[in-house]
């Protein structure tokens, strides 16, 4: 049909991207480790996204793939501006990312994200680096519930420094909520969506499921109906701005 998408407008002001950032924010400023772990269209990247944005530095971000140990150091140092040296040991290439951190002053913030992408036996290196660096960097590892999964399980299993490594991440992981109706007409109304009836319309098509949120307003828990997987309503609002078109 020649219909080409606007580019989508990521909406921060979710009570989903909030929860991220907020997640973020005490990571840097504790200098905590902290896990975020939610199936893939959760939105953790807009909450990721808004706080990259609003605070430049001192927050080094990564991507990962499923990478060997060597890899994750190597590719953590390039990130880092850090030459990783050809040819140096593991040991070595983790002491360069620990002496990395341990120099900074202002709070600094490591975000690895798709972190279940990760081998379970390179999430461990984080254990050496939490020891080596307390009190002076932060951690976020955000990635689908198979990132958490792979954690309890090593613990299960008794599998060399899981336990510690779950401790570390106080053996809980942010889980997000979803969007309640007013996110989605939020969404909807940042990608040129704003009557009732088809927000409506496309809140009912994504699969809404019943949760419970926090109510900011009054201070408590409400039950409401949610849309779990955000990826449903960019179909649903690209598929009415289509319908748009072919109408005009």
């Amino acid at each position: 049909l020649g219909w080409q998408p606007d580019k989508w407008a990521v909406v921060d002001n979710t009570i989903d991207a909030k929860l991220v950032y907020q997640a973020l924010d005490d990571a840097k400023n504790r200098s905590m480790f902290i896990g975020i772990a939610e199936p893939a269209g959760g939105g953790k990247s807009a909450g990721i996204d808004a706080f990259r944005a609003a605070n430049e530095m001192e927050v080094f971000y990564i991507s990962c793939r499923e990478w060997s140990r060597r890899e994750m150091m190597i590719q953590l140092l390039l990130m880092l501006g850090v030459d990783p040296k050809p040819g140096y040991p593991i040991q070595m290439l983790l002491e360069k990312v620990i002496d990395f951190f341990k120099v900074r002053t202002n709070k600094p913030l490591l975000i690895l994200d798709q972190a279940n992408s990760l081998q379970p036996s390179v999430l461990t290196f984080l254990i050496f680096l939490y020891n080596e660096c307390e009190d002076n960097l932060g951690v976020v590892i955000a990635g689908t519930e198979e990132l958490e999964q792979k954690i309890k399980r090593g613990v299960k299993r008794n599998y060399r420094g899981f336990d510690e490594l779950d401790s570390r991440f106080g053996r809980s992981y942010v889980r997000l909520f979803g969007a309640p109706l007013n996110d989605v007409k939020k969404i909807c109304k940042a990608n040129g969506i704003s009557d009732e009836n088809i927000v409506k319309r496309i809140f009912d098509r994504c699969n809404p499921v019943m949760v419970e949120v926090p109510d900011e307003a009054e201070g408590k828990i409400r039950k409401v109906m949610v849309v779990k997987d955000k990826r449903l309503i960019k179909r649903a609002v690209q598929a009415e701005l289509l319908l748009r078109k072919e109408t005009v």
